[in-house]
């Protein structure tokens, strides 16, 4: 049987996506890594220990299920606009004190609301995702060989979803995995302090340092419009009940919401939330069929 694998690209809503990790998996069958200099070690002592496991999730690299003997990786992983990721990315190194950039972004005379130089300034800002998906460690400049692998791999993932489309990328996945449970409970790290957008010169600028993952990204654009193609308004009818649903709910509140979620942490009982579905409607033959099991 194919075993999960997400790869969480920092600021994709990744910490909504965890929630229907734990929602949906025993976390003490969950292998979580957290952040890419611990990859090695958790992932290799998950594959010593014998224990089995039902999915693997994290900051990882395409690759890991080699390292971890799966013989069939079902990896999926989102994917979101590159000037929204970097906007949020760099808004994140600003925020978090332990970020290794934190100093640096808050230092005298840094605007940190543009962010325009970053991706001039550091290797780190440059064409990020292309970066994780081939695998360079951040330790060079990525050229076309390097993109043609990430598109390689990223082509190779079972399924992408968006963060534009976070709702509809759910409600898919989760006819994909079989999820019993398939309503996230919102969580965004990102902070509520405004921001100021930048000018149409500083994006241009931006984007200037992010050529590779554009073409990532219209890719998963391809891919992911693929992956819903097949369900045509079924899908269409269940999203947009899914989305008013998640409008009526609201965010966690703001000391929860903030801190970033982690598998295994407590979330309210799923099924407050699914009692409010009817079975005969979009959504809830929707999420009928997720019941049934995967369809990989």
């Amino acid at each position: 049987m194919p075993l999960p694998i997400f790869l969480h690209v920092p600021k994709t809503a990744g910490s909504s996506i965890r929630t229907l990790l734990t929602l949906n998996y025993p976390a003490e069958q969950v292998v979580s890594v957290y952040d890419y200099e611990s990859m090695w070690t958790i992932t290799q002592a998950a594959a010593a220990s014998g224990r089995s496991f039902q999915l693997v999730q994290g900051h990882l690299g395409w690759g890991v299920h080699l390292w971890m003997g799966i013989a069939d990786p079902w990896y999926f992983t989102f994917m979101r606009d590159p000037l929204a990721r970097h906007l949020s990315d760099v808004a994140h190194a600003v925020r978090n004190r332990t970020h290794s950039l934190h100093g640096l972004l808050n230092a005298p005379g840094v605007r940190a609301t543009s962010w325009a130089d970053t991706g001039g300034l550091y290797l780190y800002y440059r064409n990020p995702v292309t970066q994780l998906f081939a695998d360079t460690t951040f330790d060079r400049e990525v050229g076309e060989a390097d993109c043609l692998k990430a598109l390689e791999r990223v082509r190779q993932c079972r399924f992408v979803g968006l963060q534009e489309a976070f709702d509809a990328s759910v409600l898919v996945l989760a006819r994909k995995l079989g999820w019993a449970h398939p309503i996230y409970e919102l969580r965004n790290t990102s902070g509520a302090e405004p921001r100021q957008q930048p000018t149409p010169d500083e994006a241009l600028e931006i984007r200037r340092h992010l050529p590779f993952d554009k073409r990532i990204y219209e890719a998963s654009q391809e891919l992911f419009e693929a992956a819903c193609r097949p369900y045509g308004a079924q899908l269409a009818e269940a999203t947009e009940q899914y989305r008013e649903l998640q409008a009526t709910r609201g965010e966690a509140p703001d000391t929860t919401a903030r801190k970033g979620y982690l598998v295994g942490d407590p979330l309210p009982d799923p099924g407050l939330n699914e009692a409010q579905v009817p079975a005969d409607s979009p959504l809830g033959r929707w999420m009928e069929a997720c019941r049934s099991g995967p369809t990989w």
